[in-house]
């Protein structure tokens, strides 16, 4: 998948929500999912989820404290099933890295 949202550097104020969005090269396969992975660059935490849709919104676990930031890299794949451990069944594209506070 194509990333397209949020642009590659983008600053996201603290009380924003990212909504992280992507293009889809060919229909998604019947039974496959979206894997989004979400990597906090500073202490290398991954966050992984999937979904059928290609709009995802961060859930507030990952907004930083109050007065903090975290630059995260993030990359969407095609997986076989609704699983984040199921076999990858896309190539990967270049990730897209955004700071989310202060």
């Amino acid at each position: 998948p194509a990333l397209l949202a949020p642009a590659e550097g983008a600053s996201i104020a603290q009380g924003e929500l990212v909504v992280l969005q992507w293009a889809a090269s060919r229909p998604l396969p019947e039974g496959a999912s979206y894997l989004v992975q979400v990597r906090n660059i500073e202490s290398g935490e991954v966050f992984r989820d999937t979904t059928r849709s290609n709009i995802y919104r961060l859930p507030d676990s990952l907004r930083p404290g109050v007065g903090g930031s975290a630059t995260y890299e993030w990359v969407v794949v095609v997986v076989e099933d609704s699983d984040p451990d199921s076999l990858v069944i896309s190539e990967q594209g270049e990730g897209r890295t955004f700071t989310w506070g202060s």
